[in-house]
């Protein structure tokens, strides 16, 4: 049966999704697995739309490459953990469970009758960066631990070695047979952070630079390296950038060049790798390749720009940001909508509130803004007042004085989910727990007053009511609309198929996904199929370095 593609992206979902149902307000919420061909080509085609929409808002953009040499590579020593007992015949003939003794033997060294069990491996850096811990408040190295059989670990260590098996100058203290190296996201942050001094330097003043960057294993002998977008609108920036980012990496070899178009989708592109990539790779978080961005870089190319008419342009950019915005690419006209933590800020909604009440949610965003002024009233002034934590700190020695609480103070403690929690000296509190509950729901309002362009926490805003109460219910309209013609097209398409079974069109009222799935029509087991080898196509056809790195030899003969 041939499906058209309107269907197949109605129904295309996660393969493998969970359900959960959200305590605060009773939704039925489909959780992706994010492992699936699915997930992962998801995931990959968000992150390029969103590099190419955020890169669109700036006027210079470059590409760059970082790779290392053997004398710079975070390498991980891995070892097995191995455990013996000692256990004792008692006088009855039982066995007694004596004590337990475990040591950590180097891979090289592990002798076993079955090489292809799993085993417990455990891995600490020993080459590389240190990072800094923040919680213990000191510098320490990476260290994780995953199952693998010894065929396993021995079959990765062996083809990360360099191609002309040179040693690391770690090998020497603890074997070649015993490293693998990792991604260390250190060395980005680094790196940035010298590419802005050097800018700095250079120029005099600290002048705004964006990145994006991902960090990938080679295809051969999965050796890391990171590609890296820049981006900024400075023209004095851009005379000196190269200079200053050949003074910025000195790990390895590099390459810097201004993009020609598609460095967005080849660099997002890191995303499907993962569907070939071995279960370590995918799974150990010391290893699993990841992304990283400048504070605020998707969010540029959506800022709201306040004109004439400010009613006008709030109604604008509710619809950009509900429906989609619509982009040139290369000739290609693509719709793109912001993530929806973005939506959030511009269009808030709390666990407290009915997300159609728009009275309810505008009388926790005045609850949260005139907290300055109540805690005012007790003394309370001596905080940084460009801080949000340190006034969410201040606000919980606020509430511990005052034992008679206001009605905003009630909003506030209920939207933050804290209301039912004792506020006072002498009461059980976890300290950070709470203060980062009433940090959170802060933010959260001071991002929706910054991205809207509102007077700061603290002053008048009497004036603006009325443009608070326009963005609220203008946003819940929106959402409203868009959620009935979301509806009507999925009706639409119900109606043109009749013989597929309702569960590809709605969320199971109860259990899991496998439950419903027990008894359907054909043609949906074959609608099923078909989606799965589209999701593994896609996949497969986007996955990085197959042709062209393969080909020339790019990143295997990098020592």
């Amino acid at each position: 049966m041939k499906f058209s593609p309107d269907l197949l992206k109605a129904t295309d979902h996660c393969q493998y999704r969970s359900f959960i149902t959200n305590r605060y307000t009773g939704a039925r919420i489909a959780v992706d697995c994010g492992q699936c061909d699915y997930c992962i080509h998801k995931r990959a085609q968000k992150a390029s739309m969103r590099v190419k929409t955020a890169g669109s808002a700036f006027k210079y953009s470059y590409f760059v490459t970082l790779t290392y040499d053997n004398e710079h590579i975070p390498l991980m020593n891995c070892k097995v953990l191995h455990s013996e007992y000692e256990d004792v015949v008692g006088i009855s003939g039982d066995i007694h469970f004596g004590d337990e003794y475990h040591r950590y033997i180097p891979v090289s060294e592990y002798q076993c009758d079955d090489n292809s069990a799993l085993r417990h491996i455990f891995f600490e850096q020993v080459q590389g960066t240190v990072p800094f811990d923040r919680e213990i408040k000191e510098y320490a190295p990476v260290k994780d631990n995953w199952f693998l059989s010894m065929d396993a670990i021995r079959s990765f260590i062996y083809k990360t070695q360099s191609v002309d098996k040179t040693d690391y100058p770690a090998s020497e203290q603890y074997g070649r047979d015993n490293l693998i190296p990792f991604l260390n996201y250190v060395d980005v942050q680094n790196y940035i952070k010298r590419l802005r001094k050097y800018l700095y330097k250079q120029l005099g003043s600290y002048e705004t630079l964006h990145f994006y960057a991902v960090g990938e294993y080679g295809p051969v002998h999965f050796r890391p390296h990171y590609h890296i977008l820049l981006f900024t609108n400075s023209e004095e920036v851009s005379k000196v950038l190269r200079y200053c980012h050949d003074k910025s990496w000195k790990f390895g070899r590099s390459d810097f060049q201004i993009t020609r178009g598609g460095a967005s989708s080849y660099v997002s592109s890191y995303v499907n790798s993962l569907s070939s990539a071995p279960l370590l790779y995918r799974s150990c978080r010391a290893f699993k390749p990841r992304s990283r961005a400048s504070l605020g870089f998707f969010e540029k190319g959506c800022d709201f720009v306040e004109g004439e008419d400010p009613y006008a342009q709030i109604e604008q950019k509710i619809d950009s940001v509900v429906n989609g915005r619509v982009y040139n690419f290369n000739g290609v006209s693509v719709r793109s909508t912001p993530p929806l933590s973005y939506i959030r800020t511009l269009l808030p909604r709390f666990s407290s509130a009915r997300n159609d009440d728009s009275t309810a949610i505008t009388r926790v965003l005045r609850a949260v803004h005139s907290t300055p002024k109540r805690i005012a009233k007790f003394g309370f002034i001596d905080y940084n007042q460009d801080s949000i934590l340190s006034l969410a700190r201040t606000y919980y020695q606020y509430l511990k004085v005052n034992s008679i609480l206001t009605d905003d103070d009630k909003i506030i403690l209920h939207a933050s989910r804290c209301l039912t929690r004792f506020c006072n000296s002498s009461s059980d509190v976890d300290l950070e727990s709470y203060i980062n509950k009433l940090y959170r729901l802060f933010l959260y309002v001071y991002k929706f007053f910054r991205n809207w362009h509102l007077p700061a926490f603290g002053s008048d805003i009497s004036t603006y009511s009325d443009r608070i109460d326009f963005i609220i219910k203008t946003g819940i309209e929106y959402e409203k609309k868009a959620d009935y013609e979301n509806m009507r097209s999925v009706y639409a398409l119900r109606s043109q198929y009749p013989e597929l079974s309702d569960c590809m069109f709605v969320l199971p009222q109860a259990g899991q996904e496998i439950d419903v799935l027990s008894d359907v029509s054909c043609e949906t087991l074959q609608l099923l199929e078909q989606l799965r080898y589209r999701s593994a196509t896609y996949c497969r056809d986007m996955i990085k370095h197959k042709q062209l790195n393969d080909a020339n030899n790019i990143f295997n003969r990098m020592v």
